[in-house]
């Protein structure tokens, strides 16, 4: 009798217990182990420029600075990385490829470039446009030749590659129109494409991007921002005032765009968000957000990038004046400001994230 008391105990005992766990939620659970947060991945950026023409390495874990280099000149207008992070592809005097991890130059362009803004990188790697020049240029990678140019001294806006068809859009300042550069096959064609405003108005292009699902584009053109179709180039929307370049968040669902401080039109530095499922345009950071003791420190928002995993965005501070360059850290979920790196003084020109995850010490 005795040993069958013990039994039913026991029985009991585990029943409970099961209940307990099978029954309970995370908010009333007694058992269950707390959720541990997630291990923040770690990425290296590169930070251009700080004083005296400084290129630093930032981690966006620790915000620690894991390398530096100083150029001579002008170090480059603009950096993208190939989809593994093995390669980047800079754009200054020239351009060049180097082995991102040892540093080592792959390709350079022989002789000096005109001028030059932006970089963009066609899905299949295999083709670099160089835009915001009077020089259009679309290179093949990996031995930089030049496959297609298109000259206009007016100057190229900044135009862009579609996510997976080998398909470029530009703009100009001085056009009413997109010009449509199709490199699918070895036979390159381009042709025009008039743009007008909601209201029938000729519209212009100052800066062209491609939502990652290929359908939409999205054209800053001053006073606008506008939605077209990227196939039809249907214009399905118009966002009064404009923005400048449109910064596409790894999700696909948002895009960002940055408002530097011009006090003498009365311009206040702010950061948008336009949410393309919902299409609503939401301010998510002014000034106020990121007050400083220094003028020069505060939010004045110039360049940004996001982490590949799409949790964070960083944002540099460079929109006006030799001395701004906090960076910032923001938490993509919330918005909320976690953290502010601030590198030596100087102009802030661009910051760039390599999509590489570090792991192990590398």
């Amino acid at each position: 009798m005795k040993h069958r008391f013990k039994f039913l105990i026991r029985i009991y005992l585990a029943a409970l217990l099961l209940g307990m766990i099978t029954g309970c939620t995370k908010e009333k659970c007694v058992v269950c182990p707390p959720d541990q947060p997630p291990v923040e991945k770690e990425y290296y950026f590169l930070y251009s420029y700080g004083a005296y023409n400084w290129v630093y390495t930032y981690s966006t874990k620790t915000g620690q600075i894991v390398d530096s280099v100083k150029y001579p000149s002008y170090p480059f207008a603009d950096v993208r990385f190939s989809k593994d992070g093995k390669y980047a592809y800079y754009v200054g005097g020239s351009i060049w490829i180097t082995d991102f991890a040892t540093g080592d130059t792959v390709a350079i362009t022989e002789g000096t470039l005109s001028s030059g803004a932006w970089l963009s990188l066609s899905s299949d790697g295999r083709h670099l446009l160089l835009s915001g020049t009077t020089k259009l240029t679309l290179f093949e990678i990996p031995n930089l030749a030049i496959v297609y140019q298109r000259e206009y001294e007016k100057g190229w806006a900044h135009g862009t590659i579609h996510p997976f068809k080998n398909i470029a859009y530009v703009g100009s300042n001085a056009l009413d129109s997109l010009l449509i550069i199709d490199f699918r096959t070895s036979t390159i064609r381009d042709s025009t494409v008039p743009l007008f405003r909601g209201d029938g108005t000729p519209a212009r292009a100052l800066s062209v991007a491609v939502t990652t699902d290929g359908k939409t584009m999205i054209v800053s053109g001053g006073t606008r921002v506008r939605l077209q179709d990227a196939e039809t180039l249907e214009l399905l929307r118009e966002y009064y005032p404009g923005r400048n370049t449109a910064y596409l968040h790894p999700d696909g669902e948002r895009v960002f765009f940055l408002e530097w401080e011009e006090l003498d039109i009365g311009q206040r530095a702010e950061v948008w968000e336009l949410n393309l499922r919902t299409l609503l345009m939401t301010r998510i950071l002014q000034g106020e957000d990121f007050g400083t003791s220094s003028l020069y420190m505060a939010l004045d928002p110039s360049d940004m990038d996001f982490t590949p995993d799409g949790k964070y965005a960083f944002i540099i501070n460079g929109g006006q004046g030799p001395e701004r360059g906090a960076i910032l850290k923001l938490d993509c979920d919330t918005y909320k400001i976690i953290d502010a790196f601030y590198p030596a003084l100087g102009p802030s020109n661009l910051i760039r994230i390599n999509p590489r995850e570090i792991k192990g010490g590398e």
